[in-house]
């Protein structure tokens, strides 16, 4: 019984996957993550503002040590 079904061919198994949007299993992964493996743009780091201090037991929390860095 098994021998009396006709499987098809690879390749056009994969041209009708194609056609219905499906994702064949035949597609390399390595080319996949490849394309996806794209150089990132860096952002640009957001500047800390120091904010205005009306509690005087509150100075130290807005202090800015940015300019401590090596």
């Amino acid at each position: 019984m098994w021998r009396r079904v006709q499987i098809p061919s690879v390749d056009d198994m994969h041209r009708k996957l194609l056609n219905v949007n499906l994702k064949p299993t035949s597609e390399d992964p390595l080319k996949i993550a490849q394309a996806a493996n794209k150089p990132k743009q860096q952002k640009k780091r957001v500047s800390k503002r120091g904010g205005k201090v009306t509690n005087v037991h509150m100075q130290h929390l807005m202090q800015d040590f940015s300019d401590r860095r090596r």
